[in-house]
């Protein structure tokens, strides 16, 4: 990867491919779950969180997750499934 590409991914303007992450975290010694939770998080904002949706959207998959208890507004007893 040249500096130039390294500069963009640094200030944001860009993110890096799954592959490049990986070898970033690597290279950094950064642990790697991490640095893709991370991409993925910064994906999903540059991509959704102009929407009105978005904050929604993150609750309900944070819900899915276990990080909240069922029960709430989009969980599986509320919809019956």
């Amino acid at each position: 990867m040249d500096l130039a590409h390294l500069h963009t991914i640094e200030q944001g303007h860009r993110l890096p491919t799954e592959e490049r992450a990986t070898r970033l975290a690597r290279f950094f010694k950064l642990d790697e779950t991490e640095t893709q939770e991370r991409s993925i998080a910064e994906s999903f904002q540059q991509e959704f969180a102009k929407r009105p949706a978005a904050k929604e959207a993150i609750s309900i998959l944070a819900e899915e997750a276990g990080a909240y208890p069922a029960g709430g507004k989009h969980s599986k007893e509320t919809y019956g499934t």
